[in-house]
């Protein structure tokens, strides 16, 4: 090989090198969490509601994501270690934003309880002084402290969604928390039945966080909440809302 094509395949390599390190660092990293429907879900198109607008946000902001799917308390702490640009969708609670900083809302949900049939409660006035349980990681947002002081709950913790529902089941808690887009899920081998109370507790929204010491944190949320309006404003986060709450309508 004489030198000049010898020098000009260095300079090649050097430019293939460098352009897949530019490539590869122009993927952002994000992460959600677990089976969280119809937010996060494997069971619902583009992996559920949260995901296709946070993923529309992004392709506004014209950046490419990578997205890994975490235990929820795993990513929270992998983000906090910044090993990620960003995660979601989280509620709101005074511990976390110590640590993060909260976007715009992605999503908003209906808060209901449940309680068994045989229980006789049909109102929420009657769980006055109830044992609430509530999965480890969740909470009712800015709701907490007020339905708390109000009712008097005694909180317990499960380790998830379903072992707040076993616990109601067999009688270890009086009611825990719905989401009142979805249904409840059976439990086999348990015939208690469950019933949903009517009153809604109000909505509880969702946000994507970033770590306040991750690199320029404050420009990224800035930067995610300008996308977030303009999809808004133009009517594209409208539709994937009419889309999502059509699938939910036709599942309920």
């Amino acid at each position: 090989m004489s030198l000049r094509r010898h020098v000009l395949w260095l300079i090649a390599m050097l430019y293939a090198c460098c352009s897949l390190g530019q490539t590869q660092d122009d993927q952002l990293k994000v992460a959600t969490g677990k089976d969280y429907p119809p937010f996060i879900s494997e069971r619902f198109p583009q992996g559920g509601w949260s995901q296709a607008i946070v993923a529309k946000v992004f392709e506004h902001m014209g950046r490419d994501i990578a997205v890994d799917i975490l235990p929820w308390d795993r990513a929270l702490m992998w983000a906090g270690q910044n090993q990620y640009l960003g995660i979601y969708p989280y509620v709101y609670s005074d511990a976390r934003a110590a640590q993060f900083l909260y976007s715009d809302p992605i999503n908003y949900f209906p808060i209901r309880l449940y309680v068994t049939k045989a229980s006789g409660i049909t109102r929420l006035e009657q769980l006055n002084g109830a044992r609430f349980c509530l999965p480890y990681g969740y909470n009712l947002g800015h709701s907490d402290d007020s339905l708390y002081s109000q009712l008097h709950w005694k909180v317990s913790h499960a380790a998830d969604i379903q072992g707040c529902q076993l616990q109601v089941q067999k009688g270890w808690s009086d009611a825990s928390l719905f989401n009142g887009y979805m249904q409840l899920d059976s439990i086999e081998n348990n015939n208690v039945e469950l019933v949903v109370l009517d009153q809604d507790l109000g909505t509880v929204a969702l946000h994507f966080l970033i770590a306040k010491s991750y690199p320029d944190a404050s420009q990224w949320m800035q930067k995610f909440n300008v996308a977030l309006a303009a999809i808004t404003a133009s009517g594209e986060r409208a539709k994937i809302d009419r889309h999502f709450k059509q699938i939910l309508s036709e599942l309920n």
